[in-house]
């Protein structure tokens, strides 16, 4: 796959762009100055993968998301169900592979002040209204950087009550 950074901005300008594509436990990051860069993952599947561009000043910013070999763009950590106009309910189920591991923690923001945890959730919302859910999917490989500790982070809106499905 090829990935493409040209659009990122820094203030002072980017002087370096790190890579993170958690292919194997502890892969290791590439640090280039070019924007583009090409990555052949070991096998077919989901992959948390992330990049760091950093200003001449050494400050850096980073971003990061699931990709899946052989589309292109990237892959929902998660797909949301709502109900018809009148339901306030939404269930919500979590991807249960990243980077070749079974995902083994699922941390959620329901976005109207509430949490919850599983691969499945189902939540009941108090208002109709659009609603920004967030999860972490941990599976010991993580997002920006190599080791246990850290897992993608995936948002998604939805609509509650008004009409249903996702924006």
């Amino acid at each position: 796959m090829t990935f493409d950074a040209s659009g990122s901005t820094a203030p002072g300008g980017v002087a370096d762009f790190s890579w993170q594509f958690n292919d194997a436990f502890a892969a290791q990051t590439v640090e280039q100055t070019t924007p583009t860069i090409t990555h052949t993952f070991p096998a077919a599947g989901a992959y948390s993968t992330g990049v760091a561009v950093f200003n001449p000043d050494g400050l850096s910013a980073g971003t990061g998301g699931i990709v899946t070999t052989g589309p292109n763009g990237f892959t929902p950590a998660f797909t949301a169900s709502v109900g018809g106009p009148g339901d306030k309910t939404a269930s919500f189920s979590g991807l249960t592979t990243v980077s070749g591991k079974p995902v083994i923690n699922y941390l959620w923001e329901f976005g109207d002040g509430t949490t919850g945890s599983g691969p499945t959730p189902t939540h009941r919302y108090d208002r109709p209204g659009t609603y920004t859910v967030t999860a972490v999917l941990f599976s010991g490989i993580g997002s920006a950087f190599p080791g246990d500790g850290a897992g993608p982070i995936y948002a998604q809106r939805i609509r509650i009550g008004k009409g249903h499905g996702h924006q």
